[in-house]
């Protein structure tokens, strides 16, 4: 920043996710992304994370937005009802049906 170049922002891609999942800090390749946040907030910028709503998915894991989420039954349903599974950055995937009435609140919890 000491090159006279104006910065206001960092933005961040999924990198910084662990195992490209969607809630999730790499904690070994972005250990110390807290106080960098907290370095550029003082100094009045911002850090804006990418956060695509494409949560991964596989039955056995121990992912907790994913279990949380198939508890709360807020994904996607193809036409025989099953769950619409996609294949995207994370692999096999599926997406939060926004106009359920039980995903905002689902999500906004996983937001805070």
């Amino acid at each position: 920043v000491d090159q006279d170049v104006p910065v206001d922002v960092q933005w961040n891609d999924i990198d910084y996710m662990h195992e490209k999942e969607d809630f999730t800090v790499d904690k070994i390749n972005f250990a110390g992304l807290s106080d960098h946040v907290d370095y550029l907030h003082s100094m009045g910028k911002r850090y804006v994370m990418i956060l695509d709503p494409a949560i991964f998915y596989e039955p056995d894991s121990s992912y907790e937005v994913l279990d949380s989420g198939m508890a709360a039954d807020v994904f996607i349903r193809n036409v025989s009802g099953g769950l619409l599974v996609g294949n995207v950055w994370p692999g096999d995937t599926v997406f939060p049906d926004f106009l359920h009435e039980k995903t905002a609140d689902w999500w906004t919890y996983w937001l805070s």
